[in-house]
């Protein structure tokens, strides 16, 4: 799962990247996006920080299956493992 969210965290910073380099981006869109990367950071330390160890966490495969949702986006970077497609 780490690898899964270190791919998911280097992409997000690929698109802020790309937002910070557009210049013109609506307003609006602009921080719809930013928002979404944020909210993507937080969801991926999110999982990270859960204690597995403790009973009541539960299975890791419905965390597993958020990461790989949330990857599925980036399917045609060159670093995705088709493996992470639900």
């Amino acid at each position: 799962m780490d690898e899964l969210a270190a791919f998911i965290l280097a992409r997000v910073e690929d698109d802020l990247e790309v937002l910070a380099g557009v210049g013109v981006v609506p307003a609006l869109v602009g921080e719809r996006l930013l928002v979404e990367c944020e909210v993507k950071r937080r969801l991926v330390g999110h999982v990270q920080s859960i204690d597995w160890a403790y009973e009541p966490a539960g299975d890791q495969d419905y965390m597993q299956t958020v990461l790989e949702l949330l990857a599925l986006p980036w399917a045609a970077h060159p670093t995705y493992n088709p493996d992470w497609a639900t």
